[in-house]
């Protein structure tokens, strides 16, 4: 029996077991086998294939259905993602076996040990039909190398069922890179994307000489944004006038494929959202959501330009008793995670923070999208961003 797991929390997980009860037509119970998953850590959104075998042959024929459930796990803690897979090809060989061949390289700044590449095959509708693993040649692999590695389907009988397959890598440092995970950049895979990802969070500096003629930031853009560094476990902080952090000429986030960007703050006073929202940025890397600011209104638009109804305000009640911010989360065109998040002022911004920590945080699976608009009004007329259940009133006004 094969199959294939996904870990939906937050928290990664080893040691992960499936137990299969094997059931009569009348429910008197034949047997049970169980096995674990071909991954040795299961980090959060990532799935691994699983082989159950059942050895008392004299009771299949008393079969008629089975149950799976989860047995066992453990919590782990999240292995870096440092292995890219460089190329993978699939082929059926001149005896009818199925093979994947291809190359990985460690992007880890040690040597990765045992390295092993694992696929998982589907047929046509998308339902897993088998799995298989292999080491790479070496199976140790040195800090920026490369191994090639050939993994033959054992299954002959399993050929004609296949359409496609996906691969997935361990070693005992490391895990597969994230760039090269079948993840949506989504809100919902906050923990895996940015959590337990390597993160930049990238502040508006209040400096008056900024990329793309950007103004000086309000306190309250720092304040608002650690509502998400307080939730990473591996991040660097920098200003938005660091080369280290933003190229100074077009104001583009700097770091390598699968990592994150965290970053507060409107295109008037962000460098970084300013570029993914201007129109002469590349489409890769745009936002799904841009400002736009017209005939006495803000407004949130679509990044291609189309409105987005009740996704505005009149400019004269911005940082007044209402506001209206936007959280989004895409994938630009080098490979990395950004999130943005900004209101048209400085209290859209903080109330971002405010929304994201207390609503969308604790029930992040509620919010399988990559953008959400949210307008903000301060009902008890305190002059305060209050937490939505403090008194305040949160309004979703779209989400996509």
């Amino acid at each position: 029996m094969v199959g294939e797991v996904q870990n939906v929390g937050s928290q990664p997980l080893d040691y992960v077991r499936v137990t299969a009860t094997y059931y009569r037509s009348n429910g008197i119970m034949v047997g049970t086998a169980s096995a674990y998953i071909e991954l040795d850590i299961l980090n959060p959104g990532r799935k691994s294939p699983f082989l159950i075998i059942y050895t008392d042959t004299a009771r299949i024929p008393d079969i008629d259905h089975y149950s799976l459930a989860i047995s066992s796990f453990s919590p782990a803690s999240a292995l870096p993602g440092k292995l890219k897979i460089l190329s993978s090809e699939g082929y059926i060989d001149q005896s009818g076996y199925v093979h994947v061949i291809g190359e990985i390289q460690n992007l880890g700044s040690t040597t990765a040990t045992f390295v092993k590449l694992i696929a998982t095959f589907y047929d046509q509708t998308g339902k897993v039909v088998a799995e298989g693993d292999v080491y790479s040649d070496p199976y140790d692999v040195q800090s920026g190398q490369k191994a090639p590695f050939d993994l033959r389907l054992s299954e002959k009988i399993r050929v004609p069922l296949i359409s496609t397959y996906a691969l997935t890598a361990q070693s005992t440092q490391y895990s597969l890179q994230l760039a090269d995970s079948p993840i949506p950049p989504n809100i919902a895979y906050f923990n895996v994307l940015f959590g337990i990802n390597i993160v930049r969070v990238i502040y508006p500096s209040d400096n008056p000489s900024k990329p793309l003629g950007c103004l000086p930031a309000w306190v309250s853009d720092w304040l608002a944004s650690m509502s998400v560094s307080t939730k990473l476990t591996t991040y660097m902080e920098g200003l938005d006038t660091n080369g280290g952090f933003v190229d100074q000429t077009s104001g583009k986030p700097v770091g390598d494929a699968g990592e994150g960007v965290v970053s507060f703050g409107g295109p008037v006073v962000n460098p970084v959202v300013r570029y993914a929202e201007s129109g002469g940025t590349p489409a890769e890397d745009r936002a799904p959501i841009r400002f736009h600011d017209e005939g006495g209104m803000f407004y949130f638009q679509r990044g291609n330009g189309e409105g987005i109804p009740g996704a505005s305000l009149p400019i004269s009640v911005i940082n007044g008793g209402q506001d209206m911010f936007v959280i989004e989360v895409f994938r630009d065109g080098d490979g990395r995670y950004v999130m943005l998040c900004y209101g048209f002022g400085w209290k859209g911004t903080y109330a971002a923070g405010k929304y994201f920590h207390t609503e969308i945080y604790p029930n992040l699976y509620a919010y399988d999208v990559g953008w959400i608009i949210v307008k903000w009004e301060d009902t008890d007329n305190n002059g305060f961003v209050n937490n939505p259940t403090d008194g305040d009133t949160y309004t979703i006004i779209a989400l996509g």
